[in-house]
């Protein structure tokens, strides 16, 4: 059964269609079902008699086997791109490498494009577009019968235009064909209630190399007067083990309403996921799965957790858009990446709610100036409703030192924001799933001690972004 507002974008669509536009663009805030929503479409479309083809593009391997198995199901047509499918799903990585053999079935055939998280595709014009782009203007946009471009964040960090997308006004704003904002997605209980939650420390003591030292009262000021940055802190023992277990903390309190509650780490790197595993095994007593691209099954072990009794997975750019794990309702932001984008991404991740779960989702990240900026923004999706502050000191006063600077072998696979561009290579797959229960703890991280040092003296204390609605009035 299809959502009220499923049925409202694909009526939206199909007058569009109808009345002779064939670039349909819907904006549906993430963990909205745009999926299942597009798979209906094009089952109306093949039973209106108005496509022979459908052609789906996605940002990752990850995202492909559910986007198939969707449309598969509900048009009753198989779509793996052999002889006689109805359709093929494919990365946006292969649009640089179809050929002019693939193109020609949009001469032959009336085809229905979708583009899922269109914004990692740009191009206003062939001048203004990246490999991606240039190819749906070239080869796609006056030729598909239909197409729909999908995105839970329709913008992009370099701030170029969308393909396919319709701009209008001084400053050009995005023309959307359907909107579906998060405001209205927890008020129908598609999305949970998204709670922010930013780790800071009110004391903490900066030492540099020369053995001078300073006092300052947030991490923010320390990364604003000192030379550690932010991956630096990534590292730092104590912030992240008080960060995890505050977000255990959670999540066992959800684990009263709803048992088979998850979370979700992002880790920056392989070594740092392994450091973080790490902690989480012989620190705080907690198994954790971890999934990156070196795993050769990693889709099966997304798939698996979902069903599995495990409480916690730990991922390097594999969970960041497009998969459905409805269980996971608290998540640890410890990514290097620092782009609006790609932290609503994330965010996407555990609001995905089923209506009879509890209805509330936390993200833990640290006080990072750039990342509270985002957290707070996030209320601008609410309109109707206030973004509230409060601070809560927690904890007993902590000594801490010796900063371990965070690692860089060229071994590790550094998380990039080509999952938010869309101008680089898609994930690659690769082993099985991994426990830390046998894993010697020297073989999973060693740490460098960076000249300047940081104690905290102070507190520990949350800063609760709460996007509080008002439902009820």
């Amino acid at each position: 059964m299809l959502r009220v507002w499923q049925e409202e974008c694909i009526s939206a669509a199909l007058l569009k269609y109808y009345l002779g536009q064939t670039n349909f663009l819907a904006m549906a805030t993430p963990g909205a079902g745009k999926t299942r929503m597009a798979a209906y479409l094009a089952s109306r479309l093949f039973e209106l008699d108005r496509i022979d083809l459908v052609i789906c593009f996605t940002p990752s391997i990850n995202v492909n086997n559910s986007f198939q198995e969707n449309l598969e199901r509900i048009t009753e047509r198989r779509m793996n791109g052999r002889m006689g499918s109805a359709g093929q799903v494919m990365t946006y990585h292969n649009l640089t490498f179809l050929s002019g053999s693939f193109w020609q079935i949009f001469k032959e055939n009336r085809v229905f494009v979708i583009f899922d998280e269109i914004h990692h595709c740009s191009g206003e014009n062939i001048n203004l577009s990246n490999a991606w782009g240039e190819k749906i203007l070239v080869n796609i946009r006056s030729k598909a019968a239909y197409t729909l471009a999908l995105s839970g964040t329709p913008w992009r960090s370099d701030k170029l235009p969308i393909a396919l997308a319709r701009y209008s006004g001084d400053p050009k704003r995005l023309e959307c064909d359907y909107i579906y904002p998060l405001t209205q997605a927890i008020k129908d209980k598609v999305c949970r209630t998204p709670k922010i939650v930013a780790i800071d420390n009110d004391s903490i003591t900066y030492t540099n190399s020369a053995g001078e030292s300073n006092n300052y009262s947030s991490l923010s000021e320390v990364l604003s007067n000192t030379n550690i940055n932010y991956s630096d802190l990534l590292y730092h023992d104590s912030i992240v083990e008080y960060t995890l277990r505050q977000a255990i903390r959670r999540l066992g309190s959800i684990h009263q309403k709803n048992p088979r509650a998850a979370g979700l780490i992002v880790a920056s790197s392989i070594h740092h996921a392994y450091w973080i595993g790490d902690i989480m095994a012989n620190k705080l007593e907690q198994n954790a799965i971890i999934v990156t691209h070196q795993h050769a099954e990693s889709q099966n072990i997304i798939d698996g957790f979902e069903e599995s009794s495990s409480h916690w997975v730990i991922a390097v750019g594999m969970i960041s858009e497009g998969t459905n794990i409805p269980r996971l309702q608290v998540c640890c932001y410890l990514s290097r990446i620092k782009t609006e984008l790609y932290f609503r991404q994330v965010l996407g991740r555990i609001v995905r709610a089923k209506e009879e779960h509890y209805p509330y989702a936390y993200l833990y990240t640290l006080a990072e100036e750039t990342l509270l900026n985002y957290a707070r923004r996030i209320g601008d999706d609410l309109p109707d409703h206030l973004s509230i502050v409060e601070i809560e000191k927690i904890g007993d006063n902590i000594e801490l030192s010796d900063l371990p600077i965070a690692e860089n072998s060229d071994e590790a696979f550094i998380e990039t924001s080509n999952a938010t561009d869309g101008n680089v290579q898609e994930n690659k797959p690769a082993e099985d799933e991994l426990t830390f229960n046998n894993i010697p703890p020297k073989e999973i991280v060693q740490k460098s001690i960076n000249k300047n040092q940081i104690s905290l003296f102070g507190k520990f204390s949350e800063e609760l972004i709460v996007l509080q609605h008002a439902f009820n009035r």
